[in-house]
This record gives structure tokens, sequence and C-alpha cells, in this order.
């Protein structure tokens, strides 16, 4: 009973530390296709106040762009159907009219 209750407390705690911190980038990429030549390491080079031609000099053109209030150059997307059971990465720089970066963003998707 003893061994029982320890392998209980060891799953709750990388149970509560995966909640904490997310699963590992391994499980939560596992969905997610970049472009050509992006890498994370480019990507943190990234800052506000950029050009969008500084931006596309280090990353690249980008896989989509997208225009609302503001224009959006996503740098990742799904390789497969959302319906798997898996994570992607959304990787984007945010541009205002001027063309100037005004955000930048990693965020982790579950299904």
């Amino acid at each position: 009973m003893r061994k029982a209750g320890v392998i209980f407390i060891v799953l709750l705690f990388f149970f509560f530390l995966i909640l904490r911190k997310g699963p590992p980038s391994f499980v939560s990429r596992a969905n997610t296709e970049y472009t050509k030549n992006f890498s994370i390491e480019k990507f943190n080079t990234v800052k506000i106040g950029m050009t969008e031609e500084q931006v596309l000099a280090i990353l690249g053109e980008p896989m989509y762009r997208y225009t609302d209030d503001k224009i959006q150059l996503s740098y990742s997307g799904t390789k497969n159907s959302l319906s798997d059971f898996t994570g992607w990465e959304s990787i984007r720089v945010y541009l205002n009219n001027e063309h100037i970066v005004v955000g930048v963003a990693s965020n982790i998707f579950f299904n």
C-alpha cells in the first residue's frame, strides 16, 4: 500500500507540473509546420519597433499574411487535421499600418 501511495504522489506532482508549465515542447509542437528558414532563435531577435523589411530579412516570407486592424505575419501552421489530438504552435508577428512591429506572439494550442 505504501508503494501505491508514493506512486500516486509522484503522478500527482507531474500532473500539477504540467498544469503549471504546460506540456513538454515535443508534445505541443508535434503538429506544427514552420516556414522554411524559421528558427526560434531567429524569432527571438524580432523586437517591437522593427520594420517589416527587417523582420523579412530575419525570418523570410511568412506562411500566411492576415490583414484586419493589424497586419499579422504567420510563420507556422498545422501539419494535419485539427481533429488530431496533438498540439501546435502559432508564431506571429504583428505590424501596424506603417509596417512597424507592434507585437510578437508564440502560442501553443491543443485540440
